[in-house]
């Protein structure tokens, strides 16, 4: 009875030990080095602004997050919070945003970085999948930031000065006028 007693114990205390490991999806960081079993991904963002430049782009850039997903998986593994004052003071900038770890079984070819706006909740993907087999490795640029930028201006107009509600199809026809 006392060896079944132990082994409950030391049963639950390993599988406490090991479900924050096995739980864990992965992580950021700003150091290149990835330990062995796990896989790094630079990410940059590209043709950013600085949230004084317009109000879309404040809007924006006030709740702005790069996640690293993987297709046939619903969530992103990683995301990583880029604060305003992370983003340069030049426009149309290219912003490091820094490695992202997970574990290398995860199947390469499906990788995808996103933009996670906290906007309306947008969550942007734009199909675009890091090529490991690229000049550049597990670098990953997300490109021409500039068109979200204009989708907030047009969404943000259409509530803002036309009053109108999103879903509705006046604010539909009022984002196809202004797009």
């Amino acid at each position: 009875m006392k060896t079944i007693f132990i082994t409950t114990i030391a049963i639950v205390i390993l599988m406490s030990a090991i479900t924050p490991v096995m739980a864990m999806k992965g992580y950021w960081t700003n150091n290149s080095h990835s330990p062995t079993g796990l896989r790094s991904y630079h990410l940059f963002l590209d043709g950013t602004y600085p949230s004084y430049v317009e109000r879309n782009v404040k809007l924006l850039n006030q709740n702005l997050s790069v996640c690293l997903e993987f297709r046939n998986y619903t969530e992103p593994f990683v995301c990583h919070h880029i604060n305003e004052s992370e983003i340069p003071k030049t426009n149309d900038s290219i912003l490091d945003v820094g490695y992202f770890v997970v574990s290398d079984k995860l199947n390469e070819t499906a990788a995808t970085a996103c933009l996670q706006l906290g906007y309306h909740n947008w969550h942007i993907c734009n199909g675009q999948t890091i090529d490991a087999n690229s000049a550049y490795g597990d670098t990953k640029i997300l490109e021409h930031m500039a068109p979200t930028y204009d989708d907030v201006w047009v969404n943000d107009a259409c509530i803002t000065y036309h009053h109108l509600k999103e879903g509705t199809p006046e604010f539909h026809e009022c984002e196809e006028g202004l797009s």
